[in-house]
């Protein structure tokens, strides 16, 4: 079981391969090596036999045969220019000089063995040549290649099987390596299958693919872990600010069931049950409309959009709201400024922090909604001079559910601000919560939207 998990392994695979190319590499180089070698020895015969066959060839035209034969005679043994052997045939057919096993060699360059006295066989590279009338062959002993080519053999045969061993060896290695970096992912993985949502794969300081990898996984664990925790404190939350209007829902049902049966109380009760009613469902469409921004649907529908004229068009709307609620609402807005997003999402996350403002702040409190924009940067900025937010609850107000003690009595479910972060995510702005001195500046940043999109 355990060798068919191994040769089914992508390791096992990975490490074979890495071994054939390794070994197949060098066995194309060694065969290279070797056939340029004999090749270049072959060539060297060649022009060996070649030249002694021209200068005897020339000094046959020059003087005669006879000439030719002094000079074979005269030369010593030992001599460079010498051939290794020869045979020199007469006009009249008479062998003159030289060794008569040469008289069957052919016409032009030819490779040849001849037979030695101990049986041994004599490879030879010769050229017969007519001259004069008569024949001229000069031999070359090629022993020598033959001898190369045989040491080349068991070279390469050795460093063959050696090469074979290192990319076994290497593979094995790679293998290994592999196995380790990948079962080490694995193990992490199967104790976060079994409950342990911290654990993280380690990552190594070399920063390699394997690395890269665990700190993509080590992201979307994050993501996860965030969002389990979200939905366990969105279900403590549900149970808890549902709790308030189902139970006045009951109360008041109990009453009128208890209570005189007249038709205006009844008609009361229906009423302030519809309510309550509408209440609960509103609190449920915020949070499926928090889920579908949140899953990134609607990013499919981004488009090029004027934020300038929709942060002013939002402004505009809530001046009226504001001014009867005894606030001073004022824009500072540049314009022409265009991101990529959705309409629609954009002017609910304005009117959202605007909304905030004007709900959590007292009566007369100026309230200003800036946009900026410095070089690829857009801000947009929502300003009060209110009594703020105190620095240790500004990294929750964007929970769902979340109301602060100043705000529990005022009307809301708490979902604004966790659907402005939800928007501002799927747009990929940053949000931060900043001290107005006094009041609360709350700063969203975004890039603009590229001219190539227009």
């Amino acid at each position: 079981m355990a060798r068919s998990r191994l040769l089914s392994s992508a390791a096992f695979r990975l490490a074979a391969v890495y071994a054939v190319i390794f070994a197949v590499s060098a066995a194309s180089l060694l065969g290279a090596v070797y056939v340029l070698v004999t090749r270049y020895d072959q060539a060297r015969h060649r022009q060996i036999v070649h030249t002694q066959s021209v200068n005897l060839l020339r000094e046959a035209d020059e003087d005669g045969l006879g000439e030719i034969l002094e000079h074979l005679s005269a030369q010593d043994a030992d001599d460079q220019d010498r051939p290794d052997s020869f045979l020199l045939i007469g006009p009249d057919g008479r062998v003159m000089a030289g060794d008569e096993r040469l008289a069957d060699t052919p016409l032009g360059l030819s490779d040849i063995t001849l037979i030695q006295s101990d049986g041994a066989p004599l490879p030879m590279m010769a050229v017969r040549a007519n001259v004069q009338g008569g024949v001229l062959v000069v031999a070359s002993d090629t022993a020598d290649l033959l001898t190369l080519q045989r040491e080349m053999q068991w070279s390469f045969a050795w460093a063959g099987g050696l090469t074979a061993i290192l990319a076994i060896l290497g593979g094995a290695a790679t293998s290994i390596l592999f196995r380790s970096r990948i079962g080490m992912v694995t193990r992490t993985t199967r104790r976060i299958v079994g409950g342990e949502l911290s654990e993280r794969v380690s990552v190594s300081p070399n920063d390699d693919e394997f690395d890269r990898l665990a700190m993509d996984v080590n992201a979307m664990l994050d993501r996860i872990e965030s969002l389990m925790e979200g939905l366990r404190q969105v279900s403590n939350d549900i149970a808890h600010d549902l709790r308030t209007p189902l139970t006045r829902l009951r109360q008041r049902l109990e009453t009128v069931r208890n209570g005189p049966q007249a038709i205006a109380l009844y008609q009361s009760a229906l009423d302030a049950a519809v309510e309550d009613t509408d209440e609960i469902l509103a609190t449920f469409a915020a949070l499926l409309r928090i889920a579908q921004i949140e899953a990134g649907a609607r990013k499919a529908g981004f488009q090029r959009v004027d934020l300038s004229r929709i942060v002013a068009n939002v402004a505009e709307a809530f001046t009226p709201s504001a001014e009867d609620q005894g606030r001073r609402l004022t824009a500072r807005i540049e314009p022409d400024r265009s991101v990529s997003g959705d309409p629609e999402l954009l002017t609910q996350l304005i009117s959202n922090l605007i909304e905030n403002a004007l709900s959590h702040t007292p009566e007369g409190t100026p309230i200003e909604v800036a946009l900026t924009s410095l070089g690829d940067r857009i801000d947009v900025v929502v300003s009060d001079r209110g009594p703020g937010v105190p620095e240790a609850a500004r990294d929750k107000v964007f929970r769902r559910f979340y109301r602060g003690d100043a705000s529990r009595t005022s009307q809301g479910n708490g979902l604004g601000l966790a659907l402005v972060a939800a928007i501002a995510d799927l747009h990929g702005m940053s949000i931060a919560l900043e001290d107005a001195q006094p009041g609360l500046t709350v700063r969203l940043s975004l890039r603009r939207a590229p001219e190539a999109t227009l």
